[in-house]
């Protein structure tokens, strides 16, 4: 599939169950938007998103069982609820943009993927929750992160490791509440 370089924004359900689709790298150039369940249950097996992606929507990718990696623009603002649920294969992810903003379990019901690292460009990290089954959370070395905020890991017993960025300067309200947390 080839579009044309108007496309700005890939519409809600747009590519939903689309088996037979595992690249999709070239048909992302150029996207600003991917909408709500755009491309849930289809065969995507990796996705290098472009610069330029601001906005990733709710289920974009949830059921997407073959996919296993994915790499983030620094451009990114926005990932919706459960954008990445269900991704059997997702192992690791590393999370990119300036100051991002994730809503909801964005790996709820993707039992392999236990690490996130948040890439050393985001200045501000907004999280309504990781998931349960996240153990381990890693700035990258030069990190510029400043803050984060939200319910993050908010009654999670599975963290296991957090090292904290040397740039951070505010822990926002209940970020840790509840969580068995070894050290920090």
């Amino acid at each position: 599939i080839e579009l044309p370089e108007s496309v700005r924004r890939l519409s809600d359900y747009a590519f939903e169950n689309c088996k037979n689709l595992t690249d999709i790298d070239d048909l992302l150039k150029g996207i600003e938007e991917i909408g709500d369940f755009a491309f849930t249950g289809s065969g995507v097996r990796s996705v290098n998103f472009p610069e330029g992606l601001l906005i990733i929507g709710e289920s974009a990718f949830s059921g997407c069982e073959e996919l296993r990696s994915f790499s983030m623009p620094s451009t990114l603002t926005n990932i919706g609820s459960r954008a990445f649920s269900s991704c059997k294969r997702l192992m690791t992810s590393t999370l990119n943009g300036s100051d991002l903003t994730i809503n909801g379990n964005i790996f709820a019901s993707s039992p392999f993927i236990s690490s996130i690292t948040i890439g050393k460009d985001v200045q501000a990290f907004n999280c309504s929750a990781l998931d349960e089954n996240i153990t381990e959370l890693i700035f990258e070395e030069g990190s510029q992160c400043t803050k984060i905020s939200g319910n993050m890991f908010n009654s999670n017993s599975s963290i296991a490791s957090i090292v904290l960025p040397p740039s951070l300067k505010e822990i926002g309200d209940y970020v840790f509440r509840k969580s068995i947390l070894p050290s920090l």
